[in-house]
């Protein structure tokens, strides 16, 4: 064994002591603590909400969320977090009288889920429709027997027009075939139930804030229009899922 092997060896073996001469077990280096990415922070705070299903005030999110988060996200960090999740459209925001109440309902993102699939439905009965109609004229100009009629613009027209469409329609298929609609079905009986506990949640919300705000001669109609609600939208509350 050569003089660089040997060193190496004792290299490796070597331990430090100390100025008494006693050997010292070397540190051992900590884990470094994870970092989360402001997205990974998001979905925290989300499934913070849908765990609930509450509305929140700020004060309220204060108290809850570091503590649900396991300390991920922070007193400094939460108006962050929170700012990334309203501006992507993951948790909502709204006004109740002088303050800002958050929240996200799975179910309300299901819906939206089965009203899109209902959208794709419908466009792509309407496509069938137009092909059928567009096979059949070209069908009946097909049906003169005149060689000038290949170069008639409206036979051209109705072919590039039935091409297109064709591409479309297999376009909304393929993403229909994707879609659960059993699942759908059921998300959407939940939804309609969940829903109207939300209703019935936001009225009896409506009657304790204006008890607490000595409003109670203002009308539950006249109370939500003073906070800035507008008519459509109570008008979507009284109108309960069957």
């Amino acid at each position: 064994m050569n003089y660089q092997v040997i060193m190496r060896h004792k290299n490796k073996i070597e331990v430090s002591h100390d100025e008494n001469g006693d050997s010292k077990t070397p540190a051992v280096k900590k884990a470094k603590k994870r970092t989360y990415s402001l997205e990974e922070k998001s979905v925290i705070l989300r499934d913070i909400f849908a765990s609930s299903h509450e509305v929140y005030s700020i004060k309220e999110l204060e108290k809850l969320v570091p503590k649900k988060s396991n300390g991920v996200i922070n007193l400094m960090q939460l108006k962050e977090v929170l700012d990334y999740c309203i501006n992507e459209s993951i948790v909502s925001c709204e006004k109740c009288g002088i303050s800002n109440v958050y929240y996200y309902f799975p179910m309300v993102e299901k819906n939206t889920h089965v009203e899109l699939f209902k959208k794709q439905q419908s466009v792509l009965n309407f496509l069938e429709i137009e092909i059928n109609k567009l096979e059949e004229e070209y069908n009946n100009i097909m049906d003169t027997g005149k060689e000038w009629i290949f170069e008639n613009e409206k036979l051209i027209e109705s072919k590039n027009m039935e091409a297109n469409l064709e591409i479309e329609i297999k376009e909304l298929q393929n993403v229909l075939e994707t879609c659960d609609t059993e699942n759908m079905e059921k998300n959407l009986t939940i939804f309609k139930k969940q829903s109207n506990v939300l209703k019935d949640n936001i009225w009896a919300l409506t009657k304790f804030i204006k008890q607490k705000m000595n409003l109670l001669h203002l009308s539950d109609t006249q109370f939500l229009n003073e906070a800035g609600i507008d008519s459509n939208e109570i008008e979507i509350l009284n109108d309960y899922e069957n």
